[in-house]
């Protein structure tokens, strides 16, 4: 009888202890799977973000030439003697850069005015009534004296492709406003620059306006006219409109976003996290195999 009492205390003991070993072993798992997971989501995030800064990137040299064209031209425009100098120095310019549809420049008085004039590369003849000083982009130009200034993207009627309208106020010899510079720019080739770039072999990228418009889609239907927010409800526009590279997680999908500097844009992009899920689920399936192994 002693000896039975012996055996079943070493049996217990023995049980006790594999059974610590279990628990020890099953918490120290879980704590190793954890960690797992914030390495890789910390992973995906650095990941995401990098690629939303290169994108940011693309776009902003994408856009500088024409900018700087625009700059240059409102700095020029007033050293020289006259309209008819100024058109020809337009024209040289505009065929510098393939994507630029017009360079234009008109000075602060109406065309219907003693001394008022507009001119342009392309050798456009405004039609009647139309007047430089009354126009949106003159008046954004105004506005915002020592800035050049891109206009909200809209589909050309006569090309059917995306352009802007980039501006900038010269100023004379005196530091007076005398005029604005301008150019129609053919920006199709954000959309493809856009969509090049992903996050994640699903993802879905788009360029969107403080307002939550689209400004790149691939259906050109959408530019300006719909809004990232009605076709994204659950996606807070706080978490998008701001000055930081941002990276959130919802469920299963991850959304994006970075503004885009000097444009008043923000790039969003949004996919799945099923990649990064299913590693998480392989370890843990595992787990459950090794503690089931354990502890049959």
């Amino acid at each position: 009888m002693v000896k039975k009492r012996h055996m079943s205390l070493a049996f217990q003991i023995i049980a006790l202890c594999l059974c610590l070993v279990l628990v020890v072993s099953a918490a120290l798992f879980v704590i190793f799977l954890t960690n797992i997971n914030r390495i890789s989501e910390n992973n995906f995030r650095s990941d995401a973000e990098l690629t939303m800064r290169y994108l940011s990137a693309d776009l902003l040299k994408t856009i500088a030439p024409f900018m700087d064209m625009t700059t240059q031209a409102a700095v020029i425009m007033e050293t020289l003697p006259g309209p008819e100098l100024m058109e020809a120095v337009m024209a040289e310019m505009a065929e510098s850069e393939d994507d630029v549809y017009s360079l234009y420049y008109g000075n602060t008085v109406s065309l219907y005015a003693p001394g008022g004039f507009y001119i342009s590369s392309d050798h456009w003849t405004p039609d009647p009534g139309w007047d430089h000083v009354q126009r949106p982009w003159f008046l954004d130009a105004i506005k915002s004296p020592d800035q050049t200034v891109i206009t909200e993207p809209y589909v050309d009627a006569d090309t059917g492709r995306v352009m802007v309208t980039i501006v900038r106020a010269a100023r004379n010899s005196r530091g007076e406003i005398a005029g604005v510079a301008g150019a129609d720019v053919f920006v199709d080739v954000l959309t493809r620059i856009v969509a090049g770039r992903k996050v994640t072999g699903d993802s879905e990228t788009y360029l969107v306006n403080a307002d939550g418009f689209y400004v790149v889609h691939s259906d050109l239907a959408k530019v300006m006219e719909a809004k990232f927010f009605d076709d994204y409800p659950r996606v807070n526009s706080g978490e998008i409109i701001n000055s930081a590279v941002n990276v959130y997680f919802h469920g299963d999908e991850y959304i994006c976003s970075s503004p885009v500097e000097g444009t008043g844009w923000y790039l969003v992009s949004i996919g799945s996290l099923s990649s990064l899920r299913s590693v998480f689920s392989q370890l843990l399936g595992l787990a459950v195999t090794v503690i089931a192994v354990i502890a049959a």
